[in-house]
């Protein structure tokens, strides 16, 4: 190869990276600005739900410091820890439960004849091989550390990672301070980003498949305790309508270290959910964030009974002295103030009866029955001393079942399924699941080209998937069924 021919090579590959890396800079600009609106009803879940997350912040964005409001005041309940907890329960044996299959593959619409038997008996072998992955890997593991209380405040993101062939898969569960997200023209989730602090010295262990720049491998070694910021990146790439490409960056600081394109369905290794997503919104209204104004009126009544019961244990008293009695400044238990002589009474007298505590503990029960509906979690009741029928405890589920159902087809469409999808493409890859049958090969031929240039119905394989329902209703229920669109 000629040297000026070598040369110009040379340049539009650096002008390539240059452009990819300011692209990744400005689409994680958009996305830190999509968590900017929501910031604050983040924190306020944490300081309900994990008090010690809203010390570390909520984000990982220039400028962003620690919020230590909450340090403040005192959290008085722990209704929020409780609920949160119940609800991540609810939501993973529901959609994602360890002990049975949460996805099935079907044939597609397209499939007729004697193939239809052939697919769905080769797409139940294989499911089981998928299945078989998940439950080797530290899935369900890292997914329950995760999803409390990331889930109720409506987001949950997972990295799957294959570090080697003999090994099982590794999950990792990304937290909400270092997830960055966007949508993309289909209004899902497209854009996203890893971003965590570090140091130089960690370099090694956290881009292990990245051969690092020599300025960089100098400052690990010179400076291995000084601080730095490690930003993964994908996004999609629209030119390519013919199967799903995706764009992958890794940025030490601002600086470009790794870029690569991963094409397939499942290639992604960076999963996001949200319980709660809206069209016009990259993060979700969870059930934590819609119980806030609930959860603060529990606060407020919760620290107002704790001061009643001091006012009841510790009155405050009044005893003789030479000044006037002035209580402008308020008074506290346990505390005694100085009032002129009150002609042989009493030396010391109660100056503050509380009331009766009733109507604050039946209020509380009523806000604290409110939270738990919002979550999703309140399962059928004794009302009274008769014990429901059976009749009536299985309506009050079918209920309870549509109520979650709505906002679960979205998530179920963002988590499970793509969870499903990137241990399908790790299972390809290794050589364990096999990635078509001839069958599916056969009706792959019949579109014209033209079409399989347009459409994703030309992938040989199966599109339609089958979500069973939640796991205490599968005995009395049929299962609910989605589609891939």
């Amino acid at each position: 190869m000629n040297a000026p021919l070598q040369n110009r090579q040379i340049v539009e590959v650096a002008q390539r990276r240059d452009s990819v890396a300011t692209e990744a800079r400005e689409r994680l600009a958009d996305c830190q600005n999509q968590k900017t609106p929501v910031r604050t009803d983040i924190e306020e879940c944490y300081f309900f739900a994990a008090p010690q997350r809203i010390r570390a912040g909520v984000t990982q964005s220039p400028g962003a410091s620690p919020n230590n409001s909450g340090d403040r005041f005192e959290l008085q309940t722990s209704a929020g820890y409780e609920i949160s907890d119940e609800f991540a329960n609810m939501a993973i044996s529901s959609f994602t439960p360890a002990e049975s299959p949460w996805a099935e593959r079907k044939p597609g619409a397209l499939t007729v004849g004697a193939e239809t038997g052939t697919i769905e008996e080769l797409a139940r072998a294989e499911d089981k091989k998928i299945f078989e992955l998940i439950r080797a890997s530290n899935f369900h593991a890292e997914l329950g550390k995760t999803a409390v209380p990331d889930l109720s405040i409506g987001a949950v993101g997972m990295l799957i990672l294959d570090r080697h062939p003999a090994l099982p898969i590794i999950c990792q569960g990304i937290p909400i301070r270092e997830i960055e997200i966007n949508l993309g023209p289909d209004s899902r989730i497209d854009d996203r980003f890893i971003v965590r602090n570090s140091k130089y010295r960690h370099l090694k262990a956290q881009l292990r498949d990245v051969e690092l720049p020599e300025e960089l491998k100098k400052k690990a070694k010179d400076n291995p305790d000084q601080k730095c910021q490690i930003k993964w990146g994908w996004w999609r790439n629209w030119d390519n309508v013919g199967d799903e490409e995706w764009q992958h960056v890794v940025l030490v600081d601002d600086d470009l270290v790794h870029d690569s394109r991963l094409v397939g369905e499942g290639s992604c290794p960076f999963t996001f959910g949200r319980f709660g997503a809206t069209p016009d919104s990259a993060w979700a209204y969870g059930p934590l964030i819609k119980s806030l104004p609930e959860l603060r009126q529990l606060d407020e009544l919760c620290a107002a009974m704790v001061e009643h019961i001091d006012f009841m244990l510790r009155p405050p008293k009044a005893y003789e002295d030479d000044g006037v009695l002035n209580l402008s400044g308020g008074i506290e238990p346990g505390m005694a103030y100085p009032k002129r002589a009150n002609g042989g009474r009493e030396v010391f007298e109660d100056i503050y009866k509380p009331q009766q505590i009733d109507a604050a503990i039946y209020d509380e029960q009523k806000v604290i029955k409110r939270i738990r509906r919002l979550h999703y979690v309140d399962f059928p009741e004794q009302r009274g001393k008769t014990p429901p029928s059976a009749t009536q405890w299985l309506d009050e589920m079918v209920i309870q079942q549509q109520r979650i159902g709505t906002p679960g087809y979205s998530y179920w469409r963002e988590f499970p399924y793509e969870v499903f999808q990137r241990f399908r493409y790790l299972g390809e890859a290794r050589g364990i699941v096999k990635r078509s049958s001839r069958a599916v090969s056969r009706w792959r031929r019949r579109i014209p080209r033209s079409a399989r240039t347009r459409t994703r119905k030309c992938r040989p394989r199966c599109d339609c998937f089958r979500l069973r329902g939640p796991c205490f209703l599968r005995r009395f229920l049929s299962p609910l069924t989605t589609c891939r669109p």
